[in-house]
């Protein structure tokens, strides 16, 4: 690759000032590297690529990372065909818990908001007697590390707490928002047979209160491998919970009256591949797809994309708007192995027009804020004028993701927020728990574009033929082993549909199934997914999940959904065949809904329901949702030669205009 600083013509929307450049963590990173021809964001991208275990190295190293490294004499990637067998962190250790732990003192580590209120404050020494407590608890229940640690819980102190116990010992460790149906919970917690489960007491929503103790004894009764349960309260202050029996314990009691005085952990180190989180995403058949992510990946990525990309250190508060079901939420708490101060937010976060949780950022003194387009969006619907109503001085990066920001949304947050406070995009996924593009503090924003590629993935954009392009529209691919990637799924002992998941479009290559142009100046667009799974406000969704249960009701007799894009947010749309083309009355749609609801979640009830008189077919039979999908974006339809029932295409056209005329639609 030539070593050369690319250039743009438009101007950025934000360009690092000569102080914020200096100051940087990654200026500091480059310094420190001291390699000849490497000055800037660019250079380094290209040598870290030309060297990829010198460059990791240099990473664990400057970040931090508490552990063990093999010699410089032994490679730390070990290469191998196919791809997934290859393997990185070769002969490191380290201990995950350890890693995040590494403060001790009466400085603010953890702040729980609970909607409009504040519930609790931990520091680091709160942080760890929690900690201390719960790994006392555990090791005496028999939790070691080949133990699986699951959890029902609201985003509370409590949970981090409980997972970075069970991965002092090695555990596993899998969490699901409370909002999750009994079925969308046990399709994943029967997959990997947890023995200790923590479940909140209760959570509220819009000042609702939805108490939890039913669904959890419903899901008890269905995991016969789990041995301990452990009820957490909401608020400790009105607590709800008891311990009862051998089985049933309360938290509060654990870590305020353990049985041996905190003790300093002795933390073992386990291998860089130890298993640690169990993550979950959806692919288009079948149950969610559980997948096995290494605390040595994780953390060395985390490390990379907070403190290099992010610019995140121990004097940054850092929040992200997320629930435990979602990657971001285990990104976030990674910000405490940089000594950062981490702020949760559990509730609906549009109180007072979105107004709340920039409050909180206000109070507690937030510099890196992370939310999403959908509450970007809100801010310009409620012509909120953050600037002028907040004072946010420390406030130094917005990270968004789940969706691609709309390029108007760029010009929007340079006129609404303070100015110097850059904006960040980032996209990846629970697939590879990090970021493929991502931002960076020596580069300037463009609008609609994420700021850069992640440093040391080989990430390309792909046309059909398996060729790099830029400038043009592709699939995104990464064509080297990372870190991060998984170390397989649950339940496939073969890596079948690992190898279906990723690698079956290129040969040797991971393909991401996101639709992307890389500029030719670096920076990145994504346009939309590729594959037939459903993007609902950033969570990934499997269309089998919702076709499961729309298929029960006797008269519905086929199922297809898909989503579009509206005013930025992505919204699913499910069509529905019926003996009859009578359209569903209002109790059919509510009653559709509400299974979806309370079996599955909230995020798989679609936006609109249509009945189809037929779907589009293949010569072979299968249903094209990629056909459907290209309708209502209003893109030219693929291989429309290929249908055995092109006519059906009219009733999609139709729906399309209509969506059109009453709510523009962009994609």
């Amino acid at each position: 690759m030539a070593n050369r600083t690319p250039t743009y013509s438009p101007p950025p929307l934000w360009s690092p000032s000569a102080e914020q450049i200096e100051r940087s963590y990654l200026s500091n990173f480059i310094l420190e590297l001291n390699q000849e021809g490497v000055h800037d964001h660019h250079s380094l991208y290209e040598w870290s690529l030309r060297n990829g275990e010198q460059f990791w190295r240099e990473v664990w190293r400057f970040c931090g990372l508490r552990g063990n490294l093999p010699p410089e004499s032994e490679p730390l990637l070990r290469r191998a065909t196919p791809f997934q067998k290859s393997q990185w962190g070769v002969g490191a250790t380290l201990n995950f818990a350890e890693n995040l732990l590494n403060q001790k003192s009466d400085d603010e580590a953890v702040t729980f908001y609970g909607e409009d209120r504040v519930l609790r404050r931990l520091t680091w020494n709160d942080l760890n007697l929690h900690v201390s407590r719960l790994h006392s608890f555990f090791r005496d229940r028999g939790v070691t590390e080949t133990s699986r640690i699951a959890a029902v819980t609201a985003n509370t102190p409590e949970a981090i707490a409980a997972m970075l116990a069970g991965a002092s010992l090695g555990a596993g460790w899998c969490s699901v928002a409370p909002e999750f149906g009994t079925t969308g919970i046990l399709e994943r917690f029967s997959q990997i047979a947890p023995e200790v489960v923590i479940i909140t007491d209760r959570y509220f929503y819009k000042g609702r209160e939805f108490p939890l103790t039913e669904k959890g004894r419903e899901l008890l009764a269905a995991l016969p491998s789990v041995h301990t349960v452990i009820v957490t309260a909401y608020d400790p202050k009105e607590e709800h919970s008891s311990s009862d029996g051998d089985q049933y314990f309360s938290y509060q009691e654990i870590v305020s009256k353990g049985k041996n005085e905190p003790q300093e952990i002795d933390f073992q180190p386990f291998p860089f591949k130890h298993p640690l989180y169990y993550l979950f995403t959806s692919g288009t058949t079948g149950k969610p797809k559980g997948i096995i992510h290494s605390a040595g990946g994780t953390l060395l990525e985390h490390m990379k994309e907070l403190h290099l990309h992010t610019n995140i250190g121990a004097n940054d508060v850092v929040f992200y708007q997320t629930t435990c079901a979602w990657m971001m939420w285990n990104w976030l708490i990674s910000s405490l192995s940089l000594g950062a101060r981490v702020v949760l937010y559990d509730g609906f976060p549009l109180l007072d027009q979105g107004r709340s949780l920039l409050e909180m950022a206000e109070r507690e003194q937030v510099s890196v804020f992370g939310t999403n387009p959908g509450y970007l969006r809100a801010l310009t619907e409620a012509a909120i004028p953050v600037r002028e109503e907040f004072h946010l001085p420390s406030l130094h990066t917005v990270l968004s993701t789940g969706a691609p920001l709309l390029p108007e949304q760029f010009d929007d947050f340079s006129s609404r927020f303070p100015e110097g406070v850059r904006l960040s995009s980032i996209s990846g996924g629970a697939d590879i728990v990090g970021c493929f593009a991502l931002g960076s503090p020596l580069l300037p924003v463009y609008r609609g574009e994420l700021q850069c590629r992640s440093l040391g993935y080989h990430v390309e954009s792909f046309d059909p033929d398996g060729n790099s392009v830029t400038e043009e529209q592709g699939e995104l691919v990464c064509t080297e082993p990372f870190p991060s990637m998984p170390l397989g799924f649950v339940e496939d002992p073969d890596g079948e549909r690992y190898a279906s998941a990723y690698f079956e479009t290129y040969p040797n290559v991971w393909h991401h199934a996101d639709r992307i142009t890389i500029r030719e100046h670096g920076g990145v667009v994504v346009h939309e997914r590729s594959d037939d799974v459903l993007n609902a406000g950033g969570v990934r969704i499997g269309p089998a999940e919702i076709y499961r249960q729309v298929l029960q009701f006797p008269d519905i007799r086929d199922a297809l959904a898909v989503t579009i894009v509206e005013d930025g947010d992505e919204k699913i749309i499910l069509f529905v065949t019926r003996p009859t083309e009578a359209p569903l009355s209002e109790e059919d749609i509510r009653e559709i809904s509400h299974r979806l609801k309370t079996e599955e979640s909230p995020r798989h009830v679609p936006w609109k329901i249509f009945v189809a008189p037929e779907f589009p077919k293949t010569m072979s039979g299968k249903t094209s949702s990629a056909t459907v999908r290209a309708v209502l974006r209003g893109r030219a339809v693929p291989n429309r030669e290929a249908l055995s029932n092109p006519n059906s295409l009219t009733f999609f056209e139709e729906i399309r205009a209509e969506l059109t005329q009453k709510s523009p639609t962009r994609g």
